[in-house]
């Protein structure tokens, strides 16, 4: 019976070891990957995606923003037209009603170029931020070799109840760095929906009354650029924290209290991630 104790003991204890190694493993991927995806522009992203929402975007969005365009500008001859006080000079009028019509046709057909520059302003940011970041912060390491030494020495009651919460560990850290990936393509797809209707929100900005909701979009596209900066400052933050946490794997108490640390850092990580998003929202005013 010891025989066979000492055998599932053995067992236990080189299976949690290999937990840990990979718990180890996730931590520092987590950030390497996001810094990874960060710096990719739409199109490097999903080039398949890219192309077909730029045809999308030129060949059926595209249509419509010239039509509400054309609306936008013959609305504004007719008020200027009806204007007492500006058809004093009407050959301005006709003027102006010709140089903004020029430049607000070019503005609209090239709306999908312009919308997707301002997303790649980002990505020249958080490449000097990831190399900035990876110079200053050091991973995530523990002697697995000891911590699996140290495990022989328990019962066998102590080894079971720390392979279960190597488990648990395990399945958190897991299901954080899926979640860590769902904002990462749920800001991407936020990109790609709003370079396919840009031409729409560009042809209002030349009236009046609807022009807050062309500069809200192009704050919004702001707002989306600067996600990004805040998530890698969220990612340097939980790199420098990781990196200063005592990893000690020798006793049952030290590593419970290092695994909930981690655990608690890795879900505080998700929180801000969500919030990343909000964050920059309030920051540039978008309704």
């Amino acid at each position: 019976m010891f025989g066979l104790d000492e055998t599932i003991k053995n067992f236990l204890s080189g299976i949690s070891a290999n937990f840990l190694k990979e718990i180890f493993l996730y931590i520092n991927k987590i950030s390497e990957e996001v810094g990874a995806e960060l710096v990719k522009s739409p199109e490097s992203f999903n080039g398949q995606i890219f192309t077909l929402l730029e045809s999308f975007s030129k060949n059926v969005v595209l249509p419509i923003g010239i039509l509400l365009l054309t609306i936008v500008l013959v609305t504004n001859l007719c008020k200027s037209l009806l204007d007492e006080r500006e058809m004093q000079n009407p050959l301005k009028v006709y003027y102006f009603f010709i140089i903004t019509s020029v430049f607000a046709v070019i503005l609209v057909i090239n709306s999908f170029e312009i919308t997707n520059f301002i997303i790649n302003i980002s990505q020249t940011t958080v490449d000097k931020a990831l190399v900035l970041f990876d110079k200053n912060t050091t991973n995530l390491n523990g002697d697995i070799t000891k911590f699996e030494e140290t495990l022989k020495t328990m019962e066998l009651s102590q080894v079971f109840g720390v392979f279960l919460m190597l488990i648990l560990a395990y399945i958190i850290i897991w299901l954080v760095r899926v979640m860590v990936q769902i904002v990462i393509l749920g800001r991407f797809i936020e990109i790609f929906m709003r370079i396919s209707i840009a031409p729409i929100p560009f042809s209002t900005f030349f009236n009046r009354d609807l022009s807050n909701t062309g500069f809200n979009f192009v704050k919004s596209m702001g707002a989306v650029t600067l996600q990004a900066v805040l998530i890698m400052v969220v990612i340097a933050i939980y790199r420098g924290t990781l990196s200063s946490i005592a990893v000690d794997v020798g006793t049952q108490e030290s590593l419970t209290l290092f695994l909930i640390k981690i655990l608690g850092i890795n879900l505080t990580l998700v929180f801000m991630l969500f919030q990343t998003k909000r964050i920059a929202d309030s920051i540039l005013s978008v309704h």
